[in-house]
């Protein structure tokens, strides 16, 4: 479907939604499908200059930062009768971080994050910030099968996870051909042109942290140079190399980008 305006997510929603908890997941999941956090945002707190971030209206695609992506969650709530309230916390420096919290019929307080869920929500996997403490798990599946964010056969993508980890767990295979078999593994189960930039970065973070339990020698990163756009990447170190990957813009992928021996270490 397409989704070009906030009323469009109204207009495309199922009318079997009953429950306010059945429809701010729809809500929570489809917002979360066509919204990008902002590569650059984490650079600009500190050159704003009055810029104001915070009510960026919804386009396709959504390229926004947590304040204005919690508003437009808002406005959708609101849009359907749910009553919400966004709540900010403040950091060092002037940063801030922005979540929302909306009440169900008998007045119980939920609390959702979209920060840490994109990544969750464009990988298909199971989420972790929406109403975890109030929201029943077999509750929430149930209402992501019937909204066919997952198949009741499938389930979530990251249950599947465990699989990888384990044919990967043992001193046989090297560690830069483990992140080979990695990056080859989370392609097959993600759709990575759906995700944003960011958000395929965390995602495959969160992929190998779990495949790999120690990530001594994997260091994921981002860093500016001047005004061209944020460079994503990680390094692995072992086996008497250092491989740089860098995020490609266009496929959402890691690339090798080159390969360098690291002197006076043996293989």
């Amino acid at each position: 479907m397409e989704i070009n305006t906030l009323d469009d997510f109204i207009k495309y929603m199922p009318e079997n939604l009953n429950t306010v908890i059945e429809k701010a997941r729809y809500l929570y999941l489809e917002l979360g499908k066509r919204s990008f956090f902002d590569p650059n945002a984490k650079y600009m707190f500190w050159a704003l200059d009055g810029v104001n971030l915070d009510h960026v209206e919804y386009h396709n695609p959504n390229i926004v930062i947590c304040s204005a992506l919690n508003r437009q969650y808002a406005k959708l709530l609101k849009m359907v009768g749910i009553s919400c309230e966004i709540q900010r916390d403040e950091g060092p420096f002037e940063t801030f971080h922005d979540s929302l919290v909306f009440y169900d019929e008998n007045g119980v307080e939920h609390v959702t994050d979209f920060s840490y869920d994109l990544k969750n929500i464009q990988g298909g996997c199971k989420t972790g910030y929406f109403g975890t403490r109030t929201i029943d798990e077999d509750l929430l599946r149930e209402i992501d099968i019937s909204l066919g964010y997952i198949s009741r056969e499938v389930g979530y993508v990251d249950e599947h996870w465990y699989l990888v980890r384990d044919a990967i767990a043992t001193d046989k295979i090297r560690l830069q051909d483990k992140v080979k078999i990695l990056l080859s593994a989370l392609e097959k189960c993600v759709d990575l042109q759906k995700c944003g930039e960011n958000e395929s970065a965390v995602l495959h973070e969160k992929f190998f942290k779990y495949c790999l339990g120690s990530m001594r020698n994997v260091e994921f990163y981002d860093m500016k140079k001047g005004t061209l756009p944020p460079e994503l990447g990680f390094i692995v170190t072992g086996d008497g190399n250092k491989i740089k990957y860098l995020l490609d813009r266009n496929s959402k992928r890691y690339i090798e980008e080159k390969q360098i021996k690291i002197e006076g270490e043996s293989r």
